[in-house]
Formats: C-alpha cells, structure tokens, sequence
C-alpha cells in the first residue's frame, strides 16, 4: 500500500488531522488500537473562548473558535451526524470582585465579542447566584466520543484505517519515505498518540505533562438547559442529564475512575446550588499537556518525514483543527509553524534525552 502519511492513532488529533488530509485531497492510512481508552473517549468537549481565572480571552480564541466552528459543522455533514452544538454559557460570578470585573470588560475591545449581560430567568432554579451571572458568548460542545467513533466508522467503509497497535520497531525511515511492517509505505507519519507519546521512541526526550481528569454524568430535572460555570462547568447532555467536570490531578496517572474524584465533583457541584440529582456515570481520561499549555507540533529535528501532533490539553477541541491544519500547511507548502507551538521550542534543552533507534 502507497499513501501521503500514516497517521499513528485516531483520537481527536488524529481524527481531526485525517479530516484536514482529506479537504487536501492527499491519501492517508490510520493505525490505532481501537481500544476506546483515550482521552478522547472520556473527554465532555466543551469549547469557550474565556480564561476566568483573569477575565481574559484564552490564547488565540478569536481565530480558533471561528475556525473550530466553520470545521466541525462540515465535518458533522460528512458523516451525516451532529456531534457539535453551540451552547451558550452562563458564567456564575462567586465574588464582588469577579461581578465588578465582568461589568468593566463588557465594554471593552475584543472581549466584549465574546462576553455580555444575561437576561436569562434564572431564579426558577435552585442555583447560588446571588451575585448574578453574564453570558459567554461562543461556547459550544463537541461530542468528543461519538464524533471519533462515527468517523472510525467512516475510515472503516472507506479503507484508511487499520485496527491493531502500532509497534515501532516495525517502522524504517528513510530519506524519502518511510515503510511500516513491509506494507505500507508513506511519503510522511505523524503521531498522535495522546499519552502514549511517553512510549514513543522518536518524542519521547519531550518534556510532555500528563494529568488526569475525571467526569460525572448526573440525572436532574432541577438544572436548566443552559452550560454553566461556576468553579465547574455543568453541561446539559440529554433527558435531564448533564455531565458534570473536571479534575485535574497531576499524581494519579491510572485511568480508573476514582472515589476521591467523584466527591472533588459533588463538593463543587454543592457551591453551584442546593438540587437533587443522581450519578449516572463516572469517567476519566489522562491529558497530555505542556508547561506552556500549547500543543507541540512539527518535525522531528534529526529525523525527517516524522512528526508530532500532540499536547492539545483541556482545550484540545478549539485547538485541534486549527493545528492540523497549520502542522500540514508546514508540510505541503513549507509555511512555518507558529514559534509557540513549534517542537522547536523545546529541542534545544530537551533533545539531549533523544537516542537514536
């Protein structure tokens, strides 16, 4: 078999960067387990364009929501399946001065694209918002799960995919290509191995963070149909379920599911409000991150035709296809890659950890 690129798992990296291959018009083959571990698969996809913590926008969210947003609408058609929602967010001020600061930042250039006042009833409800709430505007949700699945499913009718774990050392590279296990042969191989990445023996010098984070999908006809934040984010689903997230540990790296976890989600659920609700499901998955928060994309700095995708994070779903396309941009027409996601930015003190194969 002769294609473009081999694309090394089929997470939300993996998947978005399959989508951008095929609007490109180039030939790829997917290897990924099937397993249904990553994160991906754990993942409540919710997308907002705001950092509370500083009342700020996140890091270049006035290109990639618009981008993530235009993506996910045509990948949906593709498949014919609406995975993504636009979900208005109601922010929950917990302080006089969070209220205070909200009121200012409304008036001012760009937040005030992005944030506004609520005109919203929310007093039906049993929620502590004594102190008000605003509107983020551009929040949505990706149904992280069942876009990957139904687009494994589309790779699977249409021959791009093969389902077994990739093995390494049945990969050779060469100055022009590279071939896997004597049966595949690509121009290029990008990895998107989520935190399979600490295996990998081309990536793994690479200062990758990991935590994990947990989830809990509660049943409740005592909450409105609205994404709210208020020290959590609680997001309507379906029939009176909302999934209720997230954690973040750095310590505990298994992916089971855990007491600790669950009751860090019911206490932060109690500063939302007084409601009565029972736990449907509980889930977890481990991100891969970087001290910086921003993806690493790029070539691998000694040997060619390899590449990275990863470290997209907790935001990885307004991120994702913006960097798939910036990653294959760099490929196809040698544009360069943002110096703050480049894999650059961390070869020169880290590349001294890479042993050649």
């Amino acid at each position: 078999m002769k294609v473009d690129f081999i694309i090394v798992g089929q997470g939300l990296a993996g998947t978005t960067l399959a989508i951008t291959l095929m609007n490109k018009s180039k030939s790829f083959i997917i290897i990924d387990d099937d397993s249904n571990k990553g994160s991906s698969f754990s993942a409540a996809g919710v997308s907002h364009p705001i950092s509370f913590k500083r009342l700020i926008l996140s890091w270049n969210a006035e290109k990639l929501i618009p981008y993530s947003k235009k993506f996910y609408k045509n990948a949906c058609k593709l498949i014919d399946e609406n995975c993504y929602y636009e979900k208005e967010m109601l922010r929950i001020f917990s302080s006089i001065e969070e209220q205070n600061n909200w009121h200012v930042k409304i008036e001012e250039a760009p937040l005030n694209a992005f944030i506004d006042n609520s005109s919203y009833e929310i007093s039906k409800y049993n929620i502590n918002a004594s102190l008000g709430f605003g509107a983020v505007k551009h929040a949505s949700r990706l149904n992280v799960s069942g876009f990957v699945k139904h687009f494994r499913k589309y790779f699977e009718d249409h021959q791009k995919i093969i389902k077994e774990s990739f093995d390494h050392s049945l990969l050779k590279i060469n100055d022009n290509n590279c071939q896997y296990n004597e049966r595949i042969t690509a121009d290029k191989i990008i990895f998107c191995e989520g935190p399979l990445v600490k295996k990998n023996p081309f990536f793994n010098y690479l200062p990758f963070g990991f935590n994990k984070g947990e989830t809990i999908t509660i049943k409740t006809n005592e909450l409105p149909n609205k994404l709210l934040s208020k020290g959590c984010f609680v997001l309507p689903i379906k029939n009176n379920e909302f999934i209720v997230g997230s954690t973040y540990d750095h310590q505990d790296l298994e992916t089971k599911i855990t007491e600790k976890g669950r009751k860090e989600l019911i206490q932060k659920l109690s500063k939302l409000g007084s409601f009565n609700y029972e736990i449907v499901s509980q889930k977890s998955g481990i991100r891969p991150s970087t001290k910086d928060r921003k993806p690493i994309i790029g070539e691998h700095p000694i040997i060619k035709n390899v590449f990275l995708f990863n470290g997209l994070g907790s935001k990885g779903v307004m991120l994702a296809p913006y960097f798939a396309n910036e990653l294959l941009d760099s490929i196809l027409k040698n544009v360069a890659i943002d110096s703050e996601v480049a894999i650059e930015r961390f070869s020169k003190d880290h590349l001294f950890k890479f042993k050649r194969l």
